[in-house]
């Protein structure tokens, strides 16, 4: 099987050098098989990385300069009042039609559930990702909201050490870039229905298994957080483990790798879960509470995405080649049948 090559972690001279040198390849390289992996989430070299391979160009300087530091953070400024809150949540709703919706996501997040709380003021840290999930809906009307998709900001949000500008800069790219299907869209749950698709091309009998479980191949419920929120909502605590999903999810360039994700995950926990699963209910319980996110399954779950990116990478490939030839046969027939029938 082909696999990204493992490896315990990155060399953080590489990254800096790719950096430097606007090195594209070698940076997609790094993030596929090592992650940008620094000595903090908000690691400025990953930041940099991010830029790049989102099309937003090299950070300058100053934009790295991160405008807050939550430990300094007192509980007194930990939000905003509630006259200022009710100001600024009335003054969002006149240009964002998703900023109740919105609310709602963020009281019950899932990200506060991160092993990086421990150092950082939470409620401080939920204000403002409410505000910067709000901008970025306010400012980009052409978006969609879909519940879930709160945590994907949250992940920014942190990596920027709450600098929002830079927050906001990433994920309008993101969005566009690999999230197109849900956030250009109102009406569906983007691609995800075509796991269905993957997962009878890869593995077929377990394909028959799942699809007469769920009863139709339009049911994608028990997968939705995993391809919305890249598995950061409630499927893992620790959030070197998201950032690694992160890293390598960006650096594929690969505008279907969510939906390869999710079809990796299913296929590595096929047996497990046709042992135990009997009912929906007990496969949405299943996804929820028994997959397990480690540094070893997630090592193992980046490959087998990795493989599948690959092969349809390759397949593409040569359908492409067989239109070329096909059309190049075209010319040379209709050049031959001019010579034939000329007068």
């Amino acid at each position: 099987m082909l696999s990204p090559s493992p490896s315990p972690s990155p060399d953080i001279d590489d990254v800096s050098r790719c950096i430097e040198d606007k090195d594209f390849l070698s940076l997609k390289s790094i993030g596929i098989n090592k992650g940008f992996g620094g000595h903090s989430p908000s690691d400025p070299m990953r930041l940099q990385a991010y830029a790049l391979l989102l099309g937003c160009g090299e950070l300058d300087d100053d934009v790295l300069i991160l405008n807050r530091d939550n430990s300094n953070c007192s509980s007194s400024r930990s939000s905003l009042d509630s006259v200022e809150e009710a100001e600024a949540e009335a003054e969002a709703e006149e240009d964002n039609i998703f900023t109740k919706l919105i609310t709602r996501d963020a009281k019950r997040n899932g990200y506060s559930r991160w092993n990086v709380y421990v150092d950082r003021n939470k409620e401080h840290d939920l204000q403002r990702i409410h505000e910067l999930i709000n901008d970025v809906f306010t400012s980009y009307k052409d978006f969609n909201y879909i519940q879930g998709i709160d945590s994907v900001f949250a992940v920014f949000y942190v990596i920027c050490n709450g600098n929002l500008k830079l927050a906001k800069k990433l994920l309008v790219a993101l969005n566009f870039i690999f999230k197109s299907d849900l956030s250009l869209r109102s009406n569906s749950f983007g691609h995800l229905n075509q796991m269905w698709t993957y997962l009878r091309k890869y593995d077929y009998s377990f394909y028959k298994w799942l699809s007469n479980l769920v009863g139709e191949t339009n049911d994608v419920s028990f997968a939705l957080e995993w391809y919305i929120a890249w598995f950061a909502h409630t499927s893992i605590r620790d959030f070197e483990t998201i950032l690694r999903i992160y890293d390598f999810m960006i650096a594929s360039q690969n505008q279907c790798v969510g939906l390869y994700m999710v079809v990796a995950v299913l296929l590595n926990n096929k047996k497990r879960m046709m042992e135990k699963v009997k009912s929906l209910s007990d496969l949405i319980a299943f996804c929820r509470i028994h997959i397990s996110f480690d540094d070893r399954t997630v090592t193992k779950l980046i490959a087998k995405c990795y493989y599948i990116m690959q092969s349809e990478i390759r397949e593409e490939e040569r359908r492409n080649e067989w239109k070329n030839n096909k059309m190049e046969a075209l010319k040379k027939w209709r050049s031959l049948k001019t010579i034939m029938f000329a007068e």
